[in-house]
């Protein structure tokens, strides 16, 4: 998959992975009681994860494709897996 990657973004990956800054831990922490400060931490999470520039077609869904249960689905046919009937 890194082949699909520029090398400012697997640079960033590598970065993220290595967990020396804390942010991994902190993109993985739970959020917590919703409130107006932890949507205001949550924003600074999803722009500081912005900035690695992971393209948005890389596992094969393009925004505005579809709703979430499509995208679901398509990352349920890679895997060889089916989604749950509703």
């Amino acid at each position: 998959m890194t082949a699909r990657l520029p090398a400012e973004s697997t640079a960033a990956l590598l970065e993220l992975a290595k967990g020396a800054d804390g942010f991994l831990a902190e993109l993985k922490s739970d959020p917590g009681r919703l409130g107006l400060d932890t949507l205001l931490e949550e924003i600074i999470k999803l722009r500081r994860a912005k900035v690695i520039g992971l393209p948005a077609d890389l596992f094969g869904v393009r925004r505005g494709q579809g709703g979430a249960r499509q995208d679901r689905q398509a990352v349920l046919d890679r895997r060889g897996g089916a989604a749950a009937p509703r």
